[in-house]
């Protein structure tokens, strides 16, 4: 690991796929190009990740937040945690390509008031999802799609209001009725299919 300046890590490299622990989250970046985990596992409390060509952080993690993932060009974005609980997700946008973000193990991806927008792509979220504030969810270009794998409910009771606009939402998964768990308000910009 090669420790960057101020308060977090700005390049990590590995030799043989070993794990990274980063004690101060972040930010990770590759301003011309990608970012690309080709094994190993990070630990961090708190990540941020930025890059030009793409950002993949998909083998079984330990991230509690991803609290930024920002690609400016064209790539797709695909971040994965195996972390107990809840993950927390961030703002999250690519200039061009589709964003994955995935839970493994059961656990909820926890959106607040995030920003998640693929350009040109699709999103797909991966897992049980629960709002806890008022998310935007936007896929742009011919035949983009938001896909939930998963359950969807509230957090909180009295602010969670969900909006996604796609040509197409895909719910794999239930929208929960419970009153204790159910979303303030759902809207949805584009047709819906509910699996």
């Amino acid at each position: 690991v090669i420790p960057g300046r101020g308060l977090g890590v700005s390049h990590i490299i590995t030799r043989g796929g070993g794990a990274v622990t980063l004690t101060a989250g972040g930010p990770v970046s590759a301003s011309a190009g990608a970012i690309n985990q080709i094994g190993g596992i990070i630990t961090a409390g708190m990540l941020t990740a930025q890059a030009n060509s793409g950002i993949n952080l998909g083998q079984a993690n330990l991230v509690q937040r991803f609290a930024s993932l920002q690609n400016s060009g064209s790539g797709n974005i695909s971040a994965r945690s195996n972390v107990g609980g809840r993950v927390q997700i961030g703002d999250s946008d690519t200039a061009n390509g589709s964003i994955t973000l995935a839970s493994t193990g059961g656990f909820d991806l926890n959106l607040g008031s995030t920003d998640i927008d693929a350009v040109g792509g699709s999103v797909l979220l991966d897992g049980s999802t629960r709002i806890t504030g008022s998310p935007s969810i936007t896929a742009t270009g011919p035949g983009a799609t938001v896909t939930f794998n998963g359950t969807i409910e509230s957090g909180s009771v009295t602010n969670s209001h969900l909006t996604v606009t796609a040509d197409q939402t895909i719910f794999n998964g239930t929208v929960s009725q419970n009153v204790a768990t159910r979303l303030s308000s759902l809207t949805v910009n584009g047709a819906a299919l509910l699996n």
